[in-house]
């Protein structure tokens, strides 16, 4: 299955993807600054698909994460 980088992981819509994809066999980076929330849990954090990186897509490490994956939303 694909390795997938999806921002906003941890927003409304995102956790509902996340769920989604992880039930299909996908491995995910999910990345999230938090912006809008604040932190908080997700049934999937302790997945072992599943790697959450706190910050921005446009910061350098999570930048250089799409030449790692094979699809990012």
């Amino acid at each position: 299955m694909a390795k997938i980088l999806l921002t906003g992981a941890k927003g409304f819509i995102g956790h509902y993807v996340v769920n989604e994809l992880l039930e299909n066999g996908h491995s995910v980076v999910g990345v999230d600054n938090y912006s809008k929330y604040g932190p908080i849990n997700s049934q999937f954090d302790n997945h072992p698909n599943f790697k959450f990186i706190e910050g921005d897509r446009s910061e350098e490490h999570t930048s250089e994460l799409q030449s790692r994956v094979d699809i990012s939303y």
